[in-house]
């Protein structure tokens, strides 16, 4: 067996905020392996009192199968759009 610790930073230079950090332990053996992670998501969203921020939390555990690939929870963006309404008088 062959055991890891990792950690995983996104920090977004441009806009100056961390956008995403993740560690995990990970466990590999000879033809599989599996991850359980601790996973942060940060997106900024500006509203009407400022600035806000949507955080996504979540664990993770990941088997993947050498020879054959592997499956893992995918973590995705939402996207909330609101309608502006115009009155061309």
């Amino acid at each position: 067996y062959r055991y890891n610790i990792f950690a995983k930073i996104e920090y977004d230079f441009k806009d100056d905020f961390t956008k995403e950090w993740e560690f995990g332990w990970k466990m590999k053996k000879r033809c599989w392996d599996y991850t359980l992670s601790y996973k942060e998501q940060i997106t900024p969203k500006l509203t009407s009192e400022g600035s806000d921020s949507i955080e996504r939390k979540g664990i993770y555990f990941t088997i993947n199968l050498n020879p054959i690939g592997g499956t893992k929870y995918k973590f995705e963006k939402e996207e909330q759009k609101e309608k502006v309404d115009t009155d061309e008088n």
